[in-house]
């Protein structure tokens, strides 16, 4: 299987573009807002995907999951389907955010299996193959970490710190951070990272005037 980086490039989206795109899919679907979002639930009646766990498929191809060409299968590491709950629902999130932004271009493929998969992977061109993944993790981000729920939160666990009689000044953003990322990301069940790229990407603010 060779990549024709000539006739095949893919979709460049950008941060607010995908942020819309995920609303659509959220409208498309009807899909609540409780948190945490029920992303097996998208995965298996939502989308009609099955979910195959694969024994070593990180240890041997150094990914958690893969899509397949047609669309309804997520491929996982079997570790991360069965001791790794926020790196499962992110993966199956990130693969539904390939579904949505890039199935007509991954559709062009042929891979049937993790090695026809990383083939095609290692024949993407490097600036291409890192805004496909950035976007698919920047779905995910926004599906499983809604808007308006991260806002609601960020600001209840700010009002936290002052509602202890501490001011926010006192603290390092450092400290700050990880105080808010730690508890975010027990209440949405994604990791702090996801929490702490969302914080960022929304512009919120840590402490008045920073």
């Amino acid at each position: 299987m060779v990549f024709d980086e000539n006739l095949y490039k893919a979709p460049f989206y950008d941060y607010d573009l995908i942020r819309r795109e995920v609303m659509n899919f959220v409208n498309h679907y009807s899909i609540s807002a409780d948190v945490p979002i029920d992303i097996d639930y998208i995965v298996e009646f939502d989308l009609g995907m099955d979910v195959v766990p694969l024994n070593g498929l990180h240890l041997a191809f150094g990914i958690d999951s893969w899509l397949s060409k047609d669309l309804k299968t997520v491929y996982i590491d079997e570790d991360v389907f069965k001791r790794s709950d926020n790196r499962y629902r992110f993966s199956l999130a990130h693969e539904v955010g390939h579904f949505w932004l890039h199935g007509d271009f991954i559709r062009k493929f042929d891979f049937s299996n993790t090695t026809e998969w990383k083939e095609f992977q290692s024949n993407f061109p490097s600036e291409q193959y890192s805004w496909f993944e950035t976007h698919a993790y920047d779905f995910a981000g926004l599906l499983l970490v809604p808007a308006e729920k991260l806002r609601h939160k960020f600001d209840e666990q700010i009002s936290l710190v002052v509602g202890a009689g501490e001011k926010v000044e006192k603290f390092s953003n450092e400290i700050l951070l990880g105080f808010i990322t730690r508890r975010l990301g027990d209440y949405f069940q994604v990791s702090k990272g996801v929490v702490e790229k969302r914080i960022f990407k929304d512009g919120l603010t840590l402490k008045p005037g920073g």
